[in-house]
């Protein structure tokens, strides 16, 4: 708890820390605040219980949501969230590494930051875009899970604001003549990622 608030701090945050689910759920209105870092193992409470709340409260908060659980329970809880209309800044499992942590809470600090078709059109020139691949998994008739493809979802990781989701820069490049060459590097960055997986024997199908 007191890396996540010493980094958060360092990113720029003012920080909160409440003794438990009651007392966060009590000082929500009060706070406000522009950023939640939620636990799904809480002791005494459910983490999903607490999505619920915030969702009753309507609570326009970016969510971080960690867990030492399987990766599965927290992109079940993202799930959850994201139907209840909550917005879901990242996933973060334990252990929590340095770098994943400050580069998403830079990505919500920058949030609302005016983003240039100037500065797009470097960032694709410079490769500062990079892909995620989120796997889509299926379940055997013996109950094993499988990878059945990947989903290739672009980021930008800017050199000031961290790293920002497509929302923050898609509707830019569709405006401009930009929407071209990023489409043209998301598709040579994910066919030459494709290429070396074929090389150490691995296929897998992306979308």
């Amino acid at each position: 708890c007191d890396f996540v608030k010493d980094v958060a701090q360092e990113v720029g945050f003012t920080v909160l820390v409440p003794s438990g689910a009651p007392e966060f759920l009590s000082c929500l209105d009060q706070f406000d605040p522009n950023a939640i870092f939620l636990d799904l193992l809480m002791p005494g409470t459910d983490g999903i219980e607490v999505i619920r709340r915030l969702a009753e409260a309507r609570s326009e908060a970016h969510l971080l949501l960690t867990s030492g659980q399987d990766y599965r329970v927290l992109h079940t809880a993202k799930t959850l969230a994201e139907h209840h209309g909550l917005k879901v800044a990242g996933i973060l499992e334990k252990p929590i590494r340095l770098h994943c942590l400050e580069s998403s809470l830079r990505s919500i600090r920058a949030a609302g930051q005016e983003i240039t078709e100037g500065a797009l059109e470097k960032g694709i020139a410079d490769r500062q875009l990079v892909m995620s691949y989120q796997p889509k998994f299926r379940i055997d008739d013996k109950d094993q899970l499988h990878i059945e493809s990947l989903e290739a979802l672009v980021r930008w990781q800017h050199p000031h604001l961290g790293v920002l989701l497509p929302e923050r820069f898609i509707g830019l490049a569709e405006k401009s003549l930009l929407m071209l060459d990023l489409t043209d590097y998301v598709i040579e960055t994910v066919f030459r990622q494709q290429s070396e997986w074929l090389r150490s024997g691995s296929a897998v199908p992306v979308a």
